[in-house]
């Protein structure tokens, strides 16, 4: 049995979403956006933890990532449809509402070299600092495993894009040997 190219990408992803990441890599979701633009897309998809009823109606300024996650949306329905048809249990709504812009706007100021202590103050009181730290770490992650698919199926252009916007995410207090400085 050969593995197919889906397979592949599957098979590099653990920290999100496999299946819904393959899809979007194969149907070039990524490929309009800068790598600032992907980072903060997909960290619509590694958010983990409840979310607030106040929370879930934030959005992100962002009209780029905005319409990546609108068609992120479309395609986590298809797959949602595609499990149900298979017996597989899964409620399509949840599945898609899992999808939010909670972070996406704090991931595009990291990006931008913003301090985290500026960050936190702007963000007011809807994370706590453990929280961001946890996911910003959590991405870093998922932003590997999405270089290591991307070269496992011979797109360049998308894990070069990704390891170059990396090192901007790579920084500071949320990758720290030790927080207790």
């Amino acid at each position: 049995m050969v593995v197919g190219m889906k397979g592949q990408l599957a098979c590099e992803i653990s920290t999100s979403d496999e299946v819904l990441i393959s899809e979007l890599i194969v149907q070039n979701v990524f490929e309009k956006l800068s790598g600032e633009e992907i980072i903060s897309l997909l960290s619509c998809l590694s958010l983990q933890g409840k979310v607030t009823d106040k929370q879930k109606k934030k959005t992100t300024n962002s009209q780029a990532v905005l319409n990546a996650l609108e068609r992120c949306k479309t395609i986590a329905r298809t797959i949602a449809k595609t499990k149900q048809e298979s017996k597989l249990v899964c409620d399509i709504e949840e599945y898609v509402a899992n999808l939010h812009p909670l972070m996406a706007d704090l991931v595009l100021e990291w990006l931008d070299g913003r301090p985290f202590g500026q960050i936190m103050s702007t963000t007011g009181k809807d994370f706590f600092e453990g929280e961001v730290v946890r996911t910003v770490r959590r991405l870093d992650d998922l932003v590997l495993e999405v270089i290591r698919a991307s070269n496992a199926i011979g797109d360049e252009v998308l894990a070069t894009k990704l390891k170059e916007t990396q090192e901007k995410l790579h920084r500071g207090i949320a990758f720290a040997a030790s927080l207790y400085l």
